[in-house]
Parts: C-alpha cells; structure tokens; sequence
C-alpha cells in the first residue's frame, strides 16, 4: 500500500529535517578515535544559513492527509516549536518516524526520541527485528542508534543515550554490540560509543554512573572488568579497585573526582585528576568537587574533610552525620548533627535545628543565598527557611526557587476538615514566608524570569479553579488546568496556560485570550519580545502550529 504523502504549510517558510530517509550503517569508514568531535558519519554540521526554522508569529502548520489505517503515536514538536515529530503505527506491526512529514525507515520497534536543544537533531533507537550477524551465520538482534538521517549499528541493543546541549551532532550511548568471532553468542561486552567512536568494552556499564560536564558531555563513568571496578574519563581507563563510586563533576564541570577502595585495607581513596588522596575511611559517604577542583568527604557518617587537598586532622569536621554536603559560593554547606544537636551551616552562617529534628531534604539555592530544611516532627514534618519555621504540615513538595535564589516558594499539604465524614487534605502555597490558602489542591507553581513573578494555579473548597499570580487571584478558569503550568514571556510580563473543558483543550493567557478548540495541546512557547505565544495541537489527525498574539 502506497501511503498518502504528508504536506506541511507555513505561513512563514517551510523547514524539512529528515528523520532517517538515507540511512546509512555506521561502520562503512572507520572512525578515527583521536577524532572525538566529530560529526556523525560524513556529515557536515549546518552552515549559518541553514538553521532556521519555522517563525514563531507563523499562523498555521497543518500536517495532512494522515491516512486512516495510519496511527500517529508520541507526538512532539522541537524544543523551539520548530518541527514535530511523531511514531507511525503501520499494518503489519512496523513502525516509523516521521519528522516535518518525512518518513524514516520501517522499524519493528522505534523507541523514545530526544531532541538536541537548538531543535535541528533527533536522536532515537530503531530496532529492525532479527537478523544475519557480522560473520554472515548467525541470527543477532539488529538495533541502530539513528542520530539526525545517519544510524548507527547494528548492536544488540541500545540502553541509553543522550544529546549535548551545545552540539545537534552529539551523542552519548551506552550500547550492547553482538560479537564477530564467529561464536554462537549473540551479545558482547558493554561498550561506550562517545560520538561514533568506540571505548574499550567492559562485563558492566551501569548507565546511571554517568557524569557530564556543563555542555552535556560525557566527563567519566563507572565500568567494571575482569580485574575489578574502573573509571573512564574521556577515553582513558584508571587503574582497578574493588569498590569505586559514582563519579561527580564540579558544577562548571571541568574537574572530575571519585571515591575508591581496593578492599584489601583499611584506607579508601579519593582521585582527583591525576592525584590520587589516601584516607583513613573504611567507607565514603558522599564527595563533591567545588569549581576550582576542591572537594569535601563525608567518610563513615562521622567526620568531614572540607579540602582533601591537604587533608589533615585540622582540616577534619567530627559530627555523628552529615546531611546534603555541597559546596556553594559562600562556602561548604550542610547540616550537621553533633550529640543531640543539629544544626545548619551554610559558610560561615549557622543556625541550630530542633534536637529531635529528623533530617528529610535540604536544599541551598541557585545563588547559595537561601536555604531550605525539611525535617520530620511529631505528628508531620516542618520547613525552616533562614531560620524561620512553618511547622505542621503531612508534606511539603513542589520546592521552587526563583532563577536569582532570592526568592522561595513550596507547597505545605496539612490535613483539613471534614468533608462527607472523610478527612480531606489542603494544600498551602508558602511563598517567602506569606502563606496562600488553603486549597483543595495546588498544581503549576512557577517562577518566571526578569522580575520573578509567581503563579500557581489553585482548586478552591467550592471546587472551582482559580489562577493566583504575584499573590492575587487573578481569574477563575473555564474548565480544568492542564498540568506542565504556566509558560511565561522571557521577560515576566506575559504567561499563557492550557485548559481542557470537557473532552477539548484550549490555549489561554493573561489577557483572556483564547484559542481552541483542539483535542491536546502539546508545546507552548514565547516569541523573544514576547509578542505572542504559540502552541503546538492536535485536532483529530491533523497536527497545527498554532499562535495568539497580545497588544504591544
């Protein structure tokens, strides 16, 4: 069967960003593995004049004629609203991904798709089914790792992946690939694919012992091999242990650290870059790396060493525990509990805790300006803020800051009254120390950026659904909130929110602007001088990129 062809009109231009038309099996010329940046394949990264994409003020995008024995599955549309994406459920069980209409290669399976951040990549597993191996008599698993219109493989299987946040033609995988020496097994060890190019293969690869700098690349991570546990770092293996931990990087993510212990004594060690710290631990807690490569130890519970660096017992800190150790720029923070005594420490500020305080989460913010401290008590738990207390409360989720760190707001749910001999519970918005409510139930707390307004969106005792923003109750909504919140302009000035009523959503605004009806809302996101506000929907099988415009 023949299908129909897909057709994308913009109002603007018309984009086309292929999904895997020309695959081609990775392999074909040997990657050079002193090349570690790159691109996939032959490919050419974009020139200048080829990255653009659909303009957000475009009034329309319709993708049609979606035939009807066509299911469309996972819809989503690029992190700029640029291009949509979705799995096609065909007869006979295949699958495919089509991207701005172009369909890629038939696939048994087509598993989660990622975006690059600037919206001009794809990067998703395809599995073909069974098939002839390497060696030509074998029967092995064929799954492709397809980055953009290049695929990768065949391995026998895909476990993760990832793309960095500065480059579309960047990925990390960790990937199962199927022997070659002719023997009847079908999967080899684990290896680790850094942008096409192999590092050495290991019995294990735990995915989640991956550490990342601040551009997404892969800084370390943990592999075991016949002789024991070892760390990785951009290509280069470290040397044995019988433990090691989970690597971590420093927030800018230029120093790596790990914690170590050959099992056969009773010292543990801590390698920095090429230096390796030798302390009398028999385990390691927790270890952060600061931005200038220093790192603190939390060792056996009981004692922290602030700089192991020149680790020593004048640099040692002696507590029975310790919680949350990060370093922040006003110094190492954390609480500490000493005897009975608990207390926090952020630099050189402290400031004590309840004695009987049981230690739930603590949490610095963004600019070390602020901290937060949720801890148990009799009969809940309670929240102290720089030392003011709220206290009482069954939870406290939904901590957010504001992007500075000056500003904090969480949700405090509390049992309420009574209602149809049913004890309920109530929801409060603390906002710097001011409470908002209670409400039945509390959803979409966000911060926007410039000047740092709060919204949330609030479902009254008479159960209508109320939208709060700077504090105020701003409107009661038509029909129900959509769950991902409010979106804002860039600059705080404008917010746009998704509402369904009944079976049919709508795209809604500060100004009461309404546009809809459509069967989902998927994307919403602001023009750079916030002018409008698009959204991606669908209604039926028809796909549109649709806007509302605001006065200047």
């Amino acid at each position: 069967m023949k299908l129909a062809a897909f057709t994308l009109v913009f109002t603007a231009t018309t984009v086309s960003l292929g999904a895997c038309g020309d695959c081609r099996e990775a392999g074909e010329r040997a990657p050079d593995p002193a090349d570690r940046t790159r691109p996939f394949g032959d490919a050419a990264p974009p020139r200048p004049a080829e990255r653009r994409g659909l303009d957000i003020n475009a009034k329309a995008m319709v993708l049609e004629d979606i035939p009807a024995d066509v299911t469309p599955l996972g819809i989503a549309f690029g992190p700029l609203g640029h291009h949509v994406a979705w799995v096609e459920e065909r007869p006979g069980a295949r699958k495919r991904l089509v991207v701005d209409g172009r369909p890629g290669a038939d696939y048994v399976t087509v598993e989660q798709y990622i975006w690059s951040r600037d919206g001009l990549q794809l990067v998703y597993p395809g599995n073909l089914g069974p098939g002839v191996g390497p060696d030509g008599r074998h029967m092995v698993r064929r799954w492709y790792l397809v980055v953009g219109t290049q695929r990768h493989g065949p391995y026998a299987g895909v476990d993760s992946y990832r793309v960095s946040d500065l480059g579309e033609v960047s990925w990390r995988a960790t990937l199962r690939a199927p022997k070659t020496d002719g023997s009847r097994a079908t999967e080899a060890n684990l290896t680790v694919i850094v942008d096409g190019v192999a590092d050495p293969p290991f019995v294990e690869i735990p995915p989640s012992d991956m550490a990342f700098d601040a551009s997404g690349e892969l800084a370390a991570y943990r592999a075991r091999s016949g002789q024991g546990w070892h760390i990785v770092q951009r290509g280069a293996v470290g040397p044995p242990y019988g433990r090691v931990g989970r690597p971590v990087t420093s927030p800018n993510g230029r120093h790596v650290g790990y914690a170590a212990s050959s099992g056969r004594d009773n010292e543990s060690v801590i390698q920095l870059g090429d230096t390796a710290h030798r302390l009398p631990f028999t385990e390691l807690r927790q270890l952060t790396i600061d931005d200038v490569g220093g790192a603190a130890v939390v060792g056996d519970g009981v004692t922290l060493v602030p700089n192991v660096a020149s680790p020593g017992p004048d640099t040692w800190i002696t507590a029975s525990r310790f919680w949350g150790v990060t370093h922040t720029r006003r110094g190492l923070a954390y609480v500490a509990s000493k005897g009975n005594a608990r207390e926090v420490v952020l630099g050189t500020s402290r400031a004590p805790l309840p004695d009987d305080a049981n230690i739930r989460e603590f949490v610095v913010g963004p600019r070390s300006r602020r901290y937060l401290v949720v801890y148990g008590v009799a009969g809940g738990v309670a929240a102290s803020v720089d030392g003011s207390t709220w206290p009482g409360a069954a939870v406290i989720e939904n901590i957010q800051w504001s992007p500075s760190g000056r500003h904090l707001a969480y949700v405090m749910r509390t049992s309420g009254e009574p209602v149809d001999r049913k004890l309920v519970t109530q929801d409060t918005v603390v906002a710097d120390g001011t409470a908002y409510g209670p409400f039945r139930k509390v959803t979409g707390l966000s911060w926007s950026g410039g000047k740092e307004r709060l919204a949330f969106v609030a479902r009254g005792k008479a159960g209508d659904w109320q939208l709060w923003v700077d504090g105020a109750r701003r409107t009661d909504l038509r029909g129900a909130p959509l769950p991902d919140g409010v979106a804002w302009s860039p600059d705080g000035s404008r917010y746009a929110f998704g509402v369904r009523e009944g079976s049919k959503q709508w795209l809604s605004t500060d100004t009461g602007t309404l546009s809809g009806p459509t069967d989902r809302l998927f994307l919403r996101r602001f023009s750079q001088d916030g002018s409008v506000c698009g959204a991606g929907a669908a209604v039926g099988k028809e796909l549109r990129w649709m806007t509302v415009g605001f006065d200047p």
